[in-house]
């Protein structure tokens, strides 16, 4: 996550921009975010399952260790369909609220597939 500062002059086809990195809010009680890391992940694949498109590689693959924060973040560009949910969790930066949001969404999209 970046925010944009300054739009620099260029002669080339892309944007050039004068940015600052934006790190993810860890909250106190991170091991509390470890959890609910865990509950989005087994939405996910229980999700995945329920749609046919589950399988070990990608059971592995979720549960590679990785921060809370990445995990919500691989997640939501898999599975999250709604382009405007998508951005709104890219623009959160307070991880727990993040994992919150898209439990939420997981949870309601499973609801929409039984």
């Amino acid at each position: 996550r970046i925010w944009i500062e300054a739009e620099l002059p260029t002669d080339t086809l892309y944007r050039v921009v004068k940015a600052r990195v934006l790190e993810d809010e860890i909250p106190e009680g991170e091991d509390q975010l470890s959890v609910e890391a865990d509950r989005v992940t087994d939405g996910c694949l229980r999700l995945l399952t329920a749609m046919g498109q589950g399988s070990p590689e990608l059971e592995r693959a979720l549960r590679s260790a990785a921060p809370p924060g990445v995990v919500a973040d691989r997640i939501a560009s898999v599975v999250i369909p709604d382009p405007a949910l998508r951005q709104e969790l890219l623009e959160t930066l307070d991880v727990r609220r993040r994992l919150e949001r898209l439990g939420a969404a997981l949870d309601q999209l499973a609801r929409e597939v039984n």
